[in-house]
This record gives C-alpha cells, structure tokens and sequence, in this order.
C-alpha cells in the first residue's frame, strides 16, 4: 500500500493551485507553515556538501525542484542522503514546504519522503538521453522517459489529431475507420503492396 496520501502529481502542483497561489513568492522566500504532498519519478539527484541535494520531480512532461536540507530533514535520512539512497528512476511521493529557491524558481523544501516504486534498471540522464536509434525503436517506454523531445513530438501530434477530428465533427462530418489490409488490391492500377497473413494463411493487399 501507498504509504503516503499524495494530493497531487508534479504536472497538477505547476498547472493548477497550489502553484498559482504560491505565485506570489518572493525569491529565496519560504512558507513553512504550509504542506504540499507530491509524488512523481524521480529523474535526478545532485549533492551540494554533505547537507544538501537537489532532487528532480517529474509528472506528466512537468519537473519540480526539490531541496532536501539534511538539517530540516524530517524522515529518513538515509534514503536521500546516504549511500543507499534514492535511484534515478524510482516513484517517490514527497511532504514539504512550497517556495522559491535563490534563481526564483518555484520548488519544494521536504521534510520527509518515501519510496513508492522501486526502479529496478537505473535511468540514463535526461541531460544525454538515448542516441541510439535501434535502442530507441525498440524501448519506446526508454525513449518517452529520457528524450523529453519525443514526448513533445508525441503529444503535438496527439493534439493536432485531436483538434482536426473536432474541426470536422463541428462542421457534420463522420470519423469512419477502413481497413489497411484487404484480401483483394483495389484502387490505382500500379502494383499494390502485398504480405502474407500466416494465422489466415492469405495473402493480403495494402
């Protein structure tokens, strides 16, 4: 069971309140008598001395900065300080104050945080992501969660579909699906694409 009653994901806290109530901030500003809890993929951990670490959220596309001071620290130590700590990859939920870091960026200040999902292969960096085109062909999961500009395309694309199907439905047209497979070529009289159906045993035309 989750241990941790989450109130919203990464992309929620940035989209919608609380982060337009936090707009205000001031920069290095903190409120600490306020309480956010979040859960996401944690993509990136960076020491800064022995008393802190920056942790990258990400949800849905969005991050979230997290400061982690091992002096306000309020839960487990070990799991974001120690050697056994957190991996790139893993689903942590998060407890802690909102504000604004020293460039004005919006983050989170835990004061505690747990393990939700273990990742059991360690994530490459988002910085390099993965080059590899055959890699990237075949672990399409891989490619989404390192390569934020296969997201992008991905979601654009879903977009346009999306806003092209309501521009006809407006205007009285029906969506009507056709087969891309047929047992007989139609159509132009240039020669058609042809495969073979193994569990029909049938040829079948593009």
């Amino acid at each position: 069971p989750n241990p941790l009653c989450v109130c919203a994901s990464v992309r929620a806290s940035r989209d919608r309140p609380p982060c337009r109530q936090y707009s205000h901030l001031q920069q290095s500003e903190r409120l600490d008598d306020k309480e956010e809890r979040l859960a996401g993929r944690l993509m990136g951990l960076r020491k800064a001395g022995k008393n802190l670490v920056f942790l990258d959220l990400w949800g849905d596309g969005e991050r979230l900065q997290l400061m982690c001071d091992k002096r306000t620290f309020g839960g487990n130590t070990e799991l974001i300080f120690g050697d056994d700590c957190f991996r790139r990859g893993d689903i942590i939920g998060v407890s802690g104050s909102p504000g604004r870091n020293q460039r004005g960026e919006l983050c989170l200040f835990p004061g505690d945080a747990v393990l939700l999902a273990p990742c059991m292969r360690l994530l490459p960096k988002t910085h390099y992501g993965v080059k590899d085109q055959d890699m990237r062909y075949r672990n399409r999961h891989l490619d989404l969660l390192v390569n934020p500009g296969t997201r992008r395309a991905l979601l654009g694309r879903s977009r346009v579909v999306r806003a092209v199907r309501a521009f006809l439905e407006r205007r009285g047209f029906e969506e009507v699906e056709t087969p891309m497979l047929t047992r007989e070529a139609c159509g132009a009289s240039a020669r058609p694409f042809i495969t073979h159906h193994n569990e029909m045993k049938s040829d079948m035309y593009l």
